[in-house]
């Protein structure tokens, strides 16, 4: 028999969670909230929930809503605040902001903290490092002191094509797969030359001589300066990296690659039959005084915009080359090695 629902019973509603009891639960394994609150100063006479559990309810809302992170409470009007957080919890408690305590405890150290309870926690691998940077533009008005605390958005290089706007940056080391290992903000107009010398230092500050055996520094062509390099190789950090056209060793090995023609074949780098097949060729370079493994690498396909160069350059030199081919051809020559012509002289090496 149906039991019957008084008329008066006001209808429930629906809470949407998502991933978010995954994520906490993640949060609660890696001990998220206890590092933070050891790290963060707080009143807890004052607060109704602890810095940790804030910063995990603006964690939870930038991985399910996306949501800004300023109405967080409107965020969760809709799913269950005690199921993610915590038995008793309410929006109403969501209100209080705990991102000024996090800037004055130092977020790169409170991040770090927190990182390494979870690489220890999951084993993860850490024999790779790859870093870059990107930049964040701005919009509206910010302070114009130069003082010595904090990060001033910059005008510098735009990542995102809008040179009119200030911007800052953010610099990430991950892993293998992904995970990141370290990271920082900073002004807008740094470079990433500049950037990748100061984390080589901070690396080496962070690790001992052995476990710097042990990674590997993987970087893009920023990486590859003069004092980078010293500082790589005085602190026993392998690297890979590509080698910028700045440097004279990359046109000659490529120049010896392309005249050897013997390249190893490394299948296509896609499933699908039009994807570019690649081979690579192993050479060597002597750079500020130090020998270096470099490997060449071509493509079947060709980009479009160098395929338009390399069009006008050949069709520029193409009625040169065809009316000395017509001279050569009338002329007779008395054997292979009077056509061939003299050896070409070494040049000297300055």
């Amino acid at each position: 028999m149906a039991k019957s629902v008084p008329m008066n019973t006001p209808p429930q509603p629906a809470a949407v969670v998502g991933a978010g009891p995954i994520l906490a639960a993640v949060a609660r394994q890696i001990g998220l909230v206890a590092t933070i609150d050891h790290l963060v100063p707080w009143d807890a006479s004052r607060c109704r929930l602890s810095p940790g559990e804030r910063i995990l309810a603006l964690i939870l809302n930038l991985l399910t809503e996306r949501q800004p992170l300023y109405p967080v409470d409107d965020a969760f009007r809709l799913t269950d605040p005690a199921l993610l957080l915590g038995a008793g919890i309410t929006v109403d408690d969501l209100g209080d902001d705990a991102l000024d305590q996090l800037a004055a405890a130092g977020p790169a150290a409170v991040f770090s903290a927190v990182a390494a309870r979870a690489y220890a926690d999951e084993a993860l691998d850490r024999g790779g490092m790859h870093g870059d940077s990107t930049s964040r533009s701005l919009y509206g008005r910010y302070p114009t002191a130069d003082g010595p605390e904090g990060v001033h958005p910059r005008h510098g290089h735009s990542q995102d094509h809008r040179p009119d706007l200030k911007q800052i940056r953010f610099t990430c080391f991950v892993n293998r797969d992904g995970v990141p290992l370290m990271g920082r903000v900073e002004e807008g107009n740094r470079s990433d030359k500049r950037l990748n010398g100061e984390q080589i230092a901070r690396v080496v500050a962070a690790c001992s001589p052995a476990a710097l055996q042990d990674l590997i520094y993987i970087a893009d062509a920023a990486l590859v300066t003069g004092p980078n390099l010293d500082a790589l190789h005085a602190a026993g950090i392998p690297w890979l990296a590509r080698l910028p056209d700045t440097f004279g060793a990359a046109a000659t090995a490529k120049a010896a690659a392309w005249a050897a023609d013997t390249w190893t074949a490394l299948g296509r780098g896609a499933a699908r039959p039009q994807a570019a097949a690649y081979g690579a060729a192993e050479q060597t370079a002597t750079i500020r005084d130090r020998s270096y493994r470099l490997v060449v690498y071509r493509s079947s396909s060709r980009d479009p915009r160098k395929a338009k160069t390399f069009d006008r350059e050949l069709a520029r030199i193409r009625p040169t080359a065809d009316r000395a081919a017509a001279t050569l051809a009338d002329q007779a020559f008395q054997c292979a090695a009077a056509a061939a012509g003299p050896a070409p002289t070494p040049r000297p090496r300055g």
